[in-house]
């Protein structure tokens, strides 16, 4: 008997968990591509990591792109090469063709050409209605430097509020006169729409006194307009007319505040901002009375009380 159980022990270790000792090979996993480009070109160093947040394609088919540079033309532009036996789906027909990316002047957006170059950086097929589209970075990946307006002559500084404004205006005017909507707007019109209220914030400066908030209220304003009709879009749709009264008022409200808002910065900005002083925070007094001349008062959420003073 016991010539028969030895085996029998074997056969069952062999056939349960894996001992102890045991070491299983995981097999190794192949590296997931990233696109790159060599080129000393700032912007397209800086871009270049929220161009590929954008398009999943231009990563995962980075390995088969030849000839890949940077231009200067109309655009700011990368170029490259998908080659005749590229491993892309075939509906791309992508083979053979030499795809851009451009990049617009204001540095917030992209434009891909080809509709075949199109399929494959999002690797889908009419994401796109045609060559001409702008295509927005996701806010979360530029950057918004505050300005710092003590430093720009008058006009330069009214010049710099009159642009964003314009802007803010010519992208609701966009969204009010367009008809022929896709899939690929709403989130496209989001990513812009955060992008002008991202930049709004760049009017904000360190001190307790805020002379341009009113920019930063119209970017807010613009944002939560576009985004209250994504939201109410099931009662603008729906049969009944008290909920479309509603809807539409407080939309309505919103795109009043934004006007509102634009309009005073227009105004706040043709102030030149006073010169700031060095200023300390100091604790709480006992009687909540200022400590000494000039001191503001600093609400915390914790419900105390701080003073911003003059030093």
């Amino acid at each position: 008997m016991r010539n028969l159980l030895i085996p029998t022990i074997f056969l069952l270790a062999g056939c349960g968990d894996a001992t102890e000792n045991s070491v299983q090979i995981e097999p190794e996993k192949a590296p997931i591509p990233v696109f790159s480009i060599t080129t000393d070109n700032a912007t397209i160093n800086q871009l270049l990591p929220a161009i590929r947040h954008l398009l999943p394609g231009l990563d995962k088919y980075s390995e088969q792109f030849q000839n890949k540079v940077i231009e200067q033309n109309r655009f700011l532009t990368i170029k490259f090469r998908i080659p005749d036996n590229a491993q892309i789906p075939v509906e791309y027909m992508a083979s053979g063709h030499n795809c851009f990316i451009e990049i617009n002047d204001d540095q917030t957006g992209i434009k891909i050409p080809k509709s075949a170059c199109q399929a494959t950086l999002f690797d889908q097929k009419n994401v796109l209605p045609d060559s001409d589209y702008w295509v927005y970075f996701y806010p979360d990946d530029l950057a918004y430097k505050p300005y710092d307006f003590s430093l720009m002559p008058d006009t330069e500084r009214i010049d710099t509020v009159k642009n964003y404004l314009d802007k803010m205006a010519k992208t609701i005017e966009s969204v009010q006169q367009k008809n022929n909507w896709i899939a690929y707007d709403y989130p496209n019109y989001g990513r812009q729409f955060r992008q002008i209220e991202y930049e709004g914030k760049r009017f904000l400066s360190q001190d307790v006194i805020q002379p341009y908030d009113s920019c930063q209220m119209a970017g807010s304003n613009a944002q939560i307009w576009w985004s209250e009709q994504v939201n109410s879009i099931k009662q603008l749709t729906s049969d009944d007319s008290k909920k479309i009264d509603i809807a539409l008022k407080k939309i309505e409200d919103i795109y009043d505040a934004y006007q509102k808002n634009a309009a005073d910065c227009l105004k706040d900005i043709k102030s030149a901002p006073l010169k700031s002083e060095p200023r300390e925070i100091l604790p709480p007094t006992p009687d909540n009375k200022p400590p000494r001349a000039g001191c503001l008062m600093v609400f915390k959420p914790e419900d105390t009380t701080e003073w911003s003073c003059p030093i």
